[in-house]
């Protein structure tokens, strides 16, 4: 856990970010062909999957801070 202010963050492994697309929201298991490759079976939206989970985590961080204001 690292500390945010007055907030923590929880990081933990086995999330569904890296699967999920930032562009559609559709969430598989082939979108992931590879371990650095991202490709939506759905829309078709391809970016490297580290980006694509960074993208998600902050996604998912920004909507819990504005839900939970301090």
């Amino acid at each position: 856990m690292r500390s945010a202010g007055s907030r923590k963050l929880t990081f933990r492994r086995g999330s569904s970010a890296p699967r999920t697309c930032p562009a559609c929201g559709h969430t598989a298991k082939e979108n992931r062909p590879t371990q650095e490759k991202f490709h939506c079976v759905a829309c078709g939206h391809h970016a490297h999957a580290g980006t694509v989970g960074a993208t998600n985590v902050l996604r998912v961080g920004l909507v819990r801070r504005d839900a939970n204001p301090a």
